[in-house]
């Protein structure tokens, strides 16, 4: 299919709105293939023209047209388009905004369609959408906006008349509860929970409407909600706000697997989940979670670790917690987990609220108890790393975590999965020190912040996050300042930043982006393994060994992306990644070994999500990776190959070296 003369409109939207399609590869791997229908295509020509002239091109037609068979049992098909000149607005004129000066300036604002716009018929109709819609933002309940339009095709003008009704200025009523047969959710429950949204006595908007209707959704035992406004009551100006609900099912149970590819890690799991979301009564919501599996590290072709990784979660929620925008959370999670160079097992208690005290606006202070057990395979190490490595100078490494979290979070993003624009902002504090009993003396700040404009095809999205964990006598991945156990207070390594992977810089594996450990090839005899986190097992001045991630106290983590919807569910992106994780605590000074990848990656949304794949190629910016200075020395080899799977020794330093300059992930959903 081919087109000449479109040189104001794509051919490839002319061919979105037709419907006559030309065969490509996925519909020869997928199905079906198109064929020719010549009553279908006549009728495509004038939708052609209809296109062109809800664009504002009233004078377009199709002036030619070619119908060839290809030879391979197909046709070419050849059109040649005059466009004309675009129809311009010469005049707009909003009549009956009969309302006070201040309404009347917000309501005109930036309107979607001025003086000297091209006229389209979808900014007609915005036009009068966006009028009715923020008459009825500022209590305007009954508001209408409609009009006529006058174009002249002989000089391609357009003047615009909208007329106006926007009825009294009105307040919300009472709130009334409609729900099915038997209902178990009482009326009285629903009512106090949407009322914060949609208070009786204030000026009514359908913002609130909506975000009554979120909140009730929200709650988490409804398969339907739906909140509207009522019949007017002139004699009081207000409006009533009805709420109609069908309860779900309480109980649920989900099964499930999956598996993880990632150039640094492979895992295979399972998951099952239960649900009861009325739980003794007062629509408690208890969830039971478990998922179990098994990882690979870095590769199942090169295995270096591997083991049994399992999550047990056990969570309460109590809604109406004292109020109707509070929430009870208590949670009980234990755990194991297998990561490159180290391991972990262990359990943590959980306690807090969540206030949601405005739509969007969720504060959440909780307490925090947590114990794990890390185990090394750092072979070869002498007694003294562990306390720069994880954390912990005794043997067995148990590590007491005890803190204070807050997190605060607005989420004005108009989808969670799959954003196309809006923002997010959040930040969480974390407090740990001995007089809550913890191990650790520490302070953990993690802001971070996301945005997302579409224009058409093409929606731009940004993410940026920086962490710091401060401490009164942090350490120093100097040897001078660092290898002895009392000289500073390490920071446990379950709460260190690691950055790297699907969901953070793609030029690197998951959590490859980090300070690094050396580790000798020389494997612990029995004695020397058992009961200790790692032993001097004498290795001469130098020995052969590989890195494996530590993590840091300081994040850096930057994301730029560009996302094309190109056909109806494929999307492709185009990204640039930036950051760095120092060892100490986020300074400035860092900003010069930032790692900078940029990539292309491919996305196909399906019924159960969004599949992704991203490629990442690594730039020769911001220098090799920091590594722990130990004794006795190990020399580890360098990668310059594309993939992991080819090595070069001995190669000068780079961006990110030691890892491999590319990197392939594999994930389901968006990348942030």
């Amino acid at each position: 299919m081919q087109f000449t003369g479109t040189k104001q409109v794509s051919q490839g939207a002319i061919e979105d709105r037709i419907a006559t399609s030309q065969a490509n590869f996925f519909s020869y791997v997928f199905g079906p293939v198109p064929t020719f229908d010549p009553t279908t295509w006549t009728a495509d020509l004038r939708r052609i023209e209809r296109y062109y002239q809800s664009l504002g091109f009233y004078q377009a037609e199709v002036t030619e047209e070619q119908v060839e068979p290809d030879g391979k049992g197909g046709v070419r098909l050849a059109l040649t388009i005059d466009e004309g000149t675009p129809t311009h607005v010469t005049a707009l004129d909003i009549d009956g905004l009969d309302i006070p000066e201040g309404l009347r300036r917000r309501v005109l604002a930036k309107l979607p369609l001025q003086v000297g716009d091209v006229f389209r018929q979808e900014d007609w109709e915005a036009l009068k959408a966006e009028l009715r819609s923020r008459l009825r933002e500022l209590g305007y309940a009954t508001a209408e906006a409609g009009g006529e339009t006058y174009v002249e095709v002989t000089n391609q003008t357009a003047r615009v008349h909208v007329i106006c009704a926007p009825g009294p200025r009105v307040k919300y009523g009472a709130i009334v509860v409609t729900a099915g047969p038997h209902p178990e959710v009482s009326p009285e429950l629903i009512a106090d929970t949407a009322r914060p949204a949609v208070r009786e006595g204030e000026w009514f908007s359908e913002s609130g409407l909506s975000a009554a209707q979120t909140r009730v959704f929200q709650m988490g035992v409804f398969g339907a909600v739906k909140v509207t406004a009522g019949t007017l009551d002139a004699s009081t100006d207000t409006v009533p706000v009805l709420i109609d609900v069908r309860e779900a099912p309480f109980h649920s149970v989900r099964f499930g697997g999956g598996v993880a590819f990632d150039p640094a890690r492979q895992e295979v799991r399972g998951i099952a989940e239960y649900t009861d979301r009325n739980f003794l009564g007062g629509l408690r919501k208890l969830t039971l979670k478990a998922k179990v599996g098994w990882a690979f590290l870095p590769a199942v072709w090169d295995v270096q670790f591997n083991g049994l990784m399992f999550d047990f979660l056990a969570q309460l929620e109590q809604p109406n917690f004292f109020a109707p925008t509070l929430k009870g959370l208590l949670g009980v999670n234990l755990y194991k987990q297998v990561e490159a160079g180290y391991g972990y097992v262990g359990g943590r208690a959980r306690t807090g609220v969540a206030w949601e005290p405005v739509p969007h606006l969720v504060l959440s202070p909780t307490y925090a108890f947590e114990l794990d057990n890390v185990t090394g395979v750092t072979t070869g190490l002498t007694g003294d790393v562990p306390t720069l490595a994880y954390g912990c100078n005794t043997s067995p490494c148990l590590q007491l975590l005890s803190y204070l979290e807050q997190t605060v979070v607005w989420d004005a993003r108009d989808d969670i999965v799959d954003p196309k624009k809006g923002y997010y902002l959040g930040v969480s504090f974390q407090e740990s020190g001995q007089w809550l009993g913890s191990g650790f003396t520490y302070v953990r700040i993690l802001p971070e912040a996301r945005g997302y404009v579409t224009v058409g095809a093409f929606t731009l999205a940004a993410r940026l996050m920086v962490g710091t964990i401060l401490q009164p006598n942090p350490c120093s991945i100097s040897a001078e300042a660092g290898l002895s156990a009392q000289a500073c207070d390490p920071s446990p390594i379950v709460n260190r930043f690691f950055a790297g992977g699907a969901g953070s810089n793609r030029g690197f594996g998951s959590r490859e982006l980090s300070p690094l450990l050396p580790l000798a090839y020389q494997p612990l005899t029995p004695t020397q393994a058992a009961g200790s986190l790692v032993s001097n097992v004498g290795l001469p001045a130098s020995a052969s060994g590989y890195v494996v991630p530590i993590g840091g106290n300081g994040l850096l983590d930057a994301s730029l992306e560009l996302r094309w919807t190109f056909a109806r569910e494929w999307v492709v992106a185009f990204f640039v990644d930036a950051g760095f994780v120092s060892y100490g605590a986020f300074s400035f000074s860092s900003v010069s070994t930032t790692q900078v990848a940029v990539g292309i990656g491919l996305r196909y949304r399906t019924p159960v999500g969004l599949f992704r794949v991203d490629f990442g190629y690594r730039l020769n910016l911001g220098g090799p990776l920091p590594v722990v200075p130990v004794q006795p020395h190990v020399s580890y080899s360098e990668n310059t190959a594309c993939f992991a799977f080819a090595t070069v020794n001995n190669t000068p330093e780079y961006g990110g070296a030691p890892w491999s300059r590319c990197a392939l992930h594999f994930a389901v959903g968006e990348s942030f």
